[in-house]
Order: structure tokens, then sequence, then C-alpha cells
């Protein structure tokens, strides 16, 4: 028997009837047409079977945090072993220029990507620097548009995450003769 997603949330019964003594098992499954059933963290669209997220969670399946990150706010998390955190940030004026800077006090790799979640294999800009408790993404001539930070956790430690946004970069160039 199957249950229609549009059904009502309710108890249902289901009744077996033998005409002769025998043995038979009854296995009741939940079925999401969704990804995951968006992990708890969305609504599932039944017509399209795509997660709508909720707040501060992202993927296909809704299962990655991803918080907002504003300029100039420091803000701060603990991360686990194997762990993976986003955050986006949206950039208005192109040609900014972009600072991503990262302490922790273990190793937690900090990779940033436009467009989507970044991955250890894919990524736009990553800075793993030798010294695993400060790590600093710069970025001159950002394009505008929505970018991500990935944090991906190597040993369970605490974070502190910020974003600074300064204006477009102009340059002047000057030309002497000497004669």
């Amino acid at each position: 028997m199957l249950i229609p997603a549009t059904a009502p949330r309710a108890v249902y019964y289901i009744g077996v009837y033998a005409y002769i003594s025998c043995s038979f098992n009854l296995q009741a499954i939940e079925y999401s047409s969704c990804p995951s059933g968006c992990s708890g963290n969305g609504q599932c669209d039944q017509n399209s079977h795509t997660c709508t997220c909720n707040v501060n969670f992202g993927g296909s399946d809704c299962s990655q945090r991803n918080m907002s990150l504003i300029p100039d706010v420091t803000q701060s998390g603990e991360i686990t072993f194997d762990e993976k955190i986003f955050y986006y940030f949206d950039i208005s004026v192109a040609n900014s220029v972009v600072d991503v800077r990262l302490t922790s006090g273990s190793y937690v790799d900090l990779l940033v990507k436009k467009g989507n979640f970044p991955s250890l294999t894919d990524f736009d800009y990553s800075n793993i620097s030798s010294d695993p408790n400060i790590n600093t993404i710069n970025i001159p001539f950002i394009s505008a548009g929505r970018w991500y930070a990935g944090l991906f956790g190597f040993l369970p430690t605490d974070y502190n995450i910020t974003l600074s946004v300064t204006g477009k970069l102009s340059f002047h160039l000057f030309f002497f003769c000497l004669s």
C-alpha cells in the first residue's frame, strides 16, 4: 500500500485477513521524493523533487550548514572532525577587495568559491597556511555575485571567521620623461 505525499498527516491502520493459518511480515518504509528527505532542514516540493532549505542550511538535500557572513562582523563557532561548515556573502560591486580571515585552534582549511559550495577539490581560492591558526584569503578584483566560504575541519576546534570588503580598486599611472 502506498500513501501519497499529499495525504494528510494521520495514523493509518493496515488490516490482514487470512483464510488459512500463515505467517507474514509487514514493513513500513517512509519515502521522500526529495534527496535525503531534505535532511529535516527544509521543505520538499513533491512536484519538482527539490528541497527549499530552511535559513542557515543549503545544498541539494539541505544537509550543509550555510550562514550569512557579514562584513566586519566576526562570527564564532565549533567545527568537528570531517565536518563542513559554509558561509555565504554577496558582492554587489565588482572589483571590490575581499579578505576572508579564519582563526582557529587547530587544523581547518578555508576555501572560497563563487556560485556554489566549495569542496576540497573544487574551489576558486584557498590559502592552506603553514600556520594552522591563521588562514586569510585575499581576493582582489572580485566579481559581483554570491560567494561561499567553506570550512573543512580536520580536528575538533573553535574558530572565528571575519569578512572584510573594501571599495573598488583604482590605479593611477604616472609617466615621467627623463631628459
